[in-house]
This record gives structure tokens, C-alpha cells and sequence, in this order.
């Protein structure tokens, strides 16, 4: 009989503790999402800038090409994202 209560017991524990152990790696997950994916606006919003006031010396060749770069080079960071706060 306490065999089986002990049994229950640690199932009851690990019931519980399962749970929320999960949710915890959930929350570690989209914060590091949220921090990473903010990380990707700011680099995106700096290659913008970048395309828009060129550095002296430096004329702006075709803008719409370079904007188009900014965008895929945002989208491989956020696809990163995904790679690196999921393993």
C-alpha cells in the first residue's frame, strides 16, 4: 500500500513539475525571440538609414536595390531567430 502511495505521489509531483518546467522554456523561448527579433529591427532600421544618407564619399546606387537587400538581409536574421531560440 505506501508502495503504490509513493508511486502516486512522485507521478502527482512530476505532473506538476512537468507543466510548468515546460512553460518556463516557453517564456525562455519568446524572450529570446522578442530580444532577437528587436535586434533584427535595429540592424534593419540602421542598413535603411544607411541606403537613405550615404557615407561621404559614397553615392547612393540604385536605393531600391539596396532596400530590397536591407529586407532580405532582415528576413535572414529573423529566420535566425528561429534557428538560434529553439535549440
Amino acid at each position: 500500500m505506501s508502495f503504490r502511495l509513493g508511486v502516486a505521489a512522485l507521478l502527482l509531483a512530476a505532473a506538476i513539475a512537468g507543466p510548468a518546467r515546460g512553460t518556463e522554456v516557453e517564456e525562455e523561448v519568446a524572450q529570446c525571440r522578442k530580444t532577437c527579433l528587436r535586434q533584427c529591427g535595429v540592424q534593419f532600421q540602421g542598413c535603411l538609414r544607411a541606403v537613405a544618407a550615404p557615407a561621404p564619399g559614397q553615392q547612393a546606387d540604385r536605393p531600391a536595390r539596396q532596400q530590397a537587400q536591407c529586407a532580405k538581409a532582415r528576413a535572414s536574421c529573423q529566420k535566425s531567430c528561429d534557428t538560434d531560440c529553439n535549440t
